[in-house]
């Protein structure tokens, strides 16, 4: 699903300029310098065939197609990610631990040049720890799979929350609707993610970003823990603000759909969870992990909640601004919606 889902995705983005030189799974290897036939590639995805499927008439003269079962098959297959030069590799499956400290190193030429300067890991674990520090060292730019993968967790708890409120008819009725905007939810988070690793590795270049990646979900999980405990007993207005927090995070078709049975029929601990983890995230994607590391845990709770109340006067300021005379009112409603509120929590 992975690899066939990024198939679809490099094609439908960028067509041909998206060469694909390779792809191994556990039939064997298809590779070409010039590109795997995007049309065929295709035809494999919505058949849910395998690589040693592929048409080898589709293959240019420099192209290759070995199965496992061929002399050196496993073996071609099993170093694909060594051999081929390319600008990303994508781990998309494959066993944890298949890049480790012991043959990292396999991953670099005699001169200690990556065969792929990048490293998406769409799989989980693929790469241990120590090898991606290994290989951050020398050069490598990997986006940890924390990151990468972080938008089928969210697409999870869509699924769940679906199956919490409707039934099979109800779901059928949105379900076009439903899947188009969860997509559009996903392209925006996924954005948000990294714009805020590039934003922090352009003032940080030395640091591996893996780690970024991890700090990064290590400050929304300390903001969210700390506010969970802060949603009970809240004023009205507060509460208020809380409950525009789900209904923000949710599908609108979902919303339209179910009304007020958000409410009465949704778990109160899921509830609260959406609501915790929705702002930290907002927070940590826009004032940055670094600021939220230093802060004490002990009033982190009521912060976010004094976070939610700026940001909502933000709102209201920029939308009096849009509503204004003024000649640069756009860019003036701009910048106030981008800019960070942590350092103006207690101005009056």
């Amino acid at each position: 699903d992975v690899a066939g889902n990024e198939i679809k995705i490099l094609n439908r983005e960028y067509g041909d300029n998206a060469v694909i030189v390779g792809i191994a799974d556990g039939s064997g290897v298809g590779e070409d310098p010039n590109g795997l036939d995007h049309e065929e590639l295709l035809r494999l995805v919505e058949f849910a065939l395998p690589i040693a499927d592929f048409d080898p008439s589709k293959l240019s003269p420099q192209g290759r197609l070995v199965r496992v079962e061929e002399p050196d098959g496993v073996q071609l297959r099993n170093t694909l990610h060594n051999r081929l030069i390319a600008d990303a590799f994508i781990p998309a499956g494959g066993r944890p631990a298949t890049i480790h400290s012991g043959n990292c190193r396999d991953f670099l030429d005699a001169e200690g040049k990556p065969s792929s300067s990048v490293i998406v890991e769409g799989a989980n674990l693929f790469l241990t720890p120590e090898a991606r520090v290994e290989l951050s060292q020398a050069g490598v730019l990997i986006v940890k799979d924390s990151s990468a993968n972080k938008c089928g967790v969210i697409c999870s708890s869509f699924e769940i929350i679906a199956c919490m409120l409707l039934s099979e008819e109800e779901f059928l009725e949105i379900k076009e609707v439903f899947v188009g905007q969860i997509l559009e939810k996903l392209r925006s988070l996924a954005r948000r993610e990294a714009e805020l690793l590039m934003r922090v590795i352009t003032n940080h270049p030395t640091t591996p970003l893996p780690e970024m990646s991890a700090r990064i979900s290590s400050a929304i999980i300390k903001i969210s823990d700390a506010m969970e405990s802060t949603l009970y007993d809240l004023t009205s207005d507060d509460a208020k603000l809380v409950k525009e927090l789900v209904v923000e995070h949710l599908p609108a078709a979902l919303v339209d759909r179910v009304g007020e049975r958000i409410w009465s029929e949704t778990p109160e601990t899921y509830l609260r969870w959406i609501m915790a983890k929705s702002l930290a995230a907002r927070i940590v994607y826009r004032e940055g992990y670094e600021s939220v590391e230093c802060m004490s845990t002990e009033k982190m709770g009521e912060l976010a909640l004094d976070y939610l109340r700026q940001e909502s006067e933000r709102r209201r300021l920029s939308a009096e601004i849009m509503g204004s005379e003024l000649p640069n009112k756009e860019r003036i409603a701009r910048l106030l919606d981008r800019s960070g509120i942590l350092p103006t929590l207690g101005d009056e």
